[in-house]
């Protein structure tokens, strides 16, 4: 059952990172030519790049939370910080005209994936703290 709540946060983890680059598209490019289609595909495209690009960071700060029961939102806020930094490094080597916005989207996104992961996997759907009650 954990498993399933594992993947579960990690799919809410890669499409809230979806959904704030595709508003950050959708703002500097301008949504007014973009039809229901295109945001659905854009959501998918996004989400399936944040759960690949996400992997060398996700995997081990998932399996250390799970297997030492880290619950602490400052895990995953600094994984996605790590991530964010990561992901800049390697855009701004492959991109020749990388700017400061696309910079602060990949940050954001990083993090806002990252606490999506912590608000399904431990806050919401977690194991609860066992208060002696019946």
């Amino acid at each position: 059952m954990r498993a399933l709540i594992v993947l579960l946060a990690y799919a809410c983890a890669a499409l809230s990172a979806a959904l704030v680059s595709l508003a950050f598209t959708v703002i500097s490019l301008g949504g007014e030519s973009m039809t229901f289609g295109h945001y659905i595909f854009g959501v998918l495209f996004f989400a399936s790049l944040a759960a690949i690009y996400a992997l060398p960071v996700a995997i081990p700060t998932i399996a250390y939370s799970e297997f030492k029961k880290v619950r602490s939102w400052k895990v995953f806020v600094s994984a996605g910080f790590i991530l964010g930094a990561v992901l800049v490094i390697f855009f701004a080597g492959a991109i020749t005209n990388f700017t400061f916005g696309f910079a602060a989207m990949l940050m954001l996104c990083s993090i806002c994936g990252a606490m999506a992961y912590w608000l399904v996997a431990w806050r919401w759907l977690g194991p609860k703290a066992d208060t002696g009650a019946l």
